[in-house]
């Protein structure tokens, strides 16, 4: 059961916020923030941040509609304020947003495992972990404060950190698509006796799939992301903060780099080594290495770098 929170004071928010504020102005010290809301339908009371995109909006608005508002604005929307009220300078306002939505608007619950969740007796389930009914746990690790949405199914052999969290109908452990022709024609299945090794503060968007390795493990390093319906293939290493987007399919034994973007239905296949702080572009069907800090596009991909 969700636990409702107090609504935090400007005050409080900008304290909240510490060090990484730029410079602010709270007229209402004591003033209630009692939500969120964007800045075309900004509400008194609410906090609204503004991306340096629309911040010229500023200066179409009602000064009396943002009056009670608390603004978080960087340098380009400071230039709009003057004589607006209650707000907030940093250097990404988004980023900020997601820090103050996240500690003062978020219900918090305790975590529960279902009771319509099977999970094996030999798996090794650490503390608050939450997971959701439908679930299929066999003999793995799920490290403490991790979240399992409804329906994953979490095979024999993986290993999941801390503070992960893992959307609903997920797949974690299944025998990738491996098979070698016989002499005559008929199709053999090789076997996949790896495992899938995922760090911490991981997180696993809706409908997607990771596969085991055939002999070594496949591995997912500490902070990355992946989104909704994602592939990766067996014994692929996802670096340390990628992120995987929407429709992304990564091939067999794929090298991902750390801090690499790899972008909406881009495909990169069997052996490839993406490098760290590269960028697959959207749709990007990679057959070559792409080297660190290089960003591809096109099928077949290039470089624009």
């Amino acid at each position: 059961m969700a636990s409702p929170a107090p609504s935090p004071k400007f005050q409080e928010i900008r304290n909240f916020l510490g060090e990484r504020v730029l410079d602010s102005r709270i007229t209402n010290p004591e003033g209630i923030c009692l939500g969120v809301s964007s800045l075309d339908s900004a509400r008194p009371g609410t906090l609204v941040f503004v991306t340096d995109e629309n911040s010229h909006l500023l200066l179409e608005s009602d000064e009396h509609q943002l009056r009670d508002v608390l603004l978080l604005v960087s340098t380009a929307g400071a230039q709009f304020l003057e004589l607006r009220g209650n707000w907030i300078l940093v250097t990404s306002p988004r980023l900020e947003f997601g820090r103050i939505t996240h500690r003062f608007f978020t219900p918090q619950r305790e975590p529960s495992i279902s009771p319509h969740a099977i999970i094996s007796r030999h798996a090794n389930v650490g503390l608050r972990v939450e997971i959701g009914p439908g679930c299929v746990i066999g003999d793995a690790v799920i490290g403490d404060g991790t979240t399992i949405g409804p329906n994953c199914v979490i095979e024999d052999g993986v290993s999941i950190g801390t503070d992960c969290f893992i959307g609903p109908n997920c797949s974690i452990g299944q025998v990738g698509f491996g098979y070698e022709r016989e002499p005559d024609g008929e199709v053999a299945l090789i076997p996949h006796l790896g495992g899938v090794q995922i760090g911490h503060r991981v997180h696993m968007g809706a409908n997607s799939c990771i596969d085991r390795g055939t002999i070594g493990d496949t591995i997912i390093e500490d902070d990355v992301k992946i989104d909704n319906l994602v592939h990766v293939a067996h014994n692929v290493i996802v670096g340390r903060g990628a992120f995987l987007i929407a429709n992304s399919m990564i091939g067999g034994s794929v090298r991902i780099g750390k801090n690499a973007w790899i972008a909406p239905s881009a495909t990169v296949i069997n052996g490839r080594q993406v490098g760290n702080d590269a960028v697959v572009g959207l749709g990007a069907v990679v057959i070559r290495n792409v080297a660190p800090g290089e960003t591809v596009v096109g099928n077949p991909a290039r470089s624009i770098s």
